[in-house]
């Protein structure tokens, strides 16, 4: 746990996750998930009153690469 201010938190952590495609084993595919806690005040919204915001959650990412690609930097596919 990780405490802000009166408030105790989980300990924000990601994980990472790479497998190959079934039919396509050239492609692999890389899942990111992010786990956060975290709160904040918007002051620019309303002016004159400030909104506090709690969030928790996870956060999901997907990325798919074709290893037949020799440059690293251009694998990445975007469709």
């Amino acid at each position: 746990m990780v405490k802000i201010g009166n408030v105790e938190y989980e300990q924000p952590y990601y994980t990472v996750v790479e497998e190959y495609d079934a039919v396509k084993p050239y492609l692999k595919h890389i899942y990111i998930t992010l786990y956060l806690a975290y709160t904040f005040e918007d002051y620019t919204l309303s002016p004159g009153n400030r909104l506090k915001y709690t969030v928790e959650g996870t956060l999901n990412m997907q990325r798919d690469l074709n290893t037949l690609i020799p440059d690293e930097d251009q694998q990445i596919q975007w469709d």
